[in-house]
């Protein structure tokens, strides 16, 4: 984990050095979230939930079609467990929602097209800030249930106007366990699609 970080950011650091010119932009949005698993009955546990994401990016052009784009970015991720879902597995019998918030750290390789759609791929690492579970409107800390990083593999495809707006959708896949202390060898990971606009100060 920590030779691929070192390796996004020696990769950041060359990119810029030759980039042909450097773009600043903001992006915002809504996150859909959701944890995958070991166990077969994760995805009939954990429910899909939604929050939002918020943060700033730099576009690095290496070339007319090629570009870098690290960002930073505040992001809610988590899940949601029904009372029906609840209750089969011993637990309080109303909605569970956990709030987990990272700073994360993408590193997107960008490919353009020329009708200005964009194909991009790469890693990210997350940083945790703080994770919740809140359970008939009380909160309970739950940060020390999770890792204090987690990474994972993105994948999304973008639409630039020329007056610098922008729409993206991007698939995150966990490649961490996010959470301690799970029974035996059981885990989970991240699982979210991001839907986001911004603009780019060019």
């Amino acid at each position: 984990m920590k030779n691929i970080l070192l390796f996004s950011l020696m990769s950041m650091m060359f990119t810029i050095t030759n980039a042909q010119d450097v773009v600043f932009g903001l992006k915002a949005g809504l996150n859909t979230s959701n944890w995958y698993g070991s166990d077969d009955d994760v995805s009939d546990i954990y429910n899909t939930r939604s929050s939002v994401h918020v943060g700033a990016l730099l576009e690095l052009n290496i070339s007319e079609k090629f570009s870098l784009q690290p960002e930073i970015i505040y992001n809610i991720t988590g899940a949601k467990v029904n009372p029906v879902d609840a209750s089969r597995d011993a637990l309080p019998a109303s909605d569970i929602l956990y709030d987990v918030q990272y700073i994360s750290v993408p590193l997107m390789v960008r490919y353009k097209f020329k009708n200005n759609l964009q194909l991009e791929l790469g890693p990210q690492m997350g940083f945790l800030v703080d994770a919740r579970a809140n359970v008939d409107g009380e909160n309970y800390d739950m940060k020390d249930e999770f890792e204090k990083r987690e990474l994972a593999m993105n994948a999304g495809l973008g639409f630039e106007f020329e007056n610098g707006i922008f729409f993206n959708v991007r698939y995150e896949y966990g490649l961490m366990k996010v959470a301690r202390h799970l029974d035996n060898n059981s885990w989970i990971k991240n699982n979210v699609f991001q839907f986001s606009t911004g603009y780019k100060f060019k």
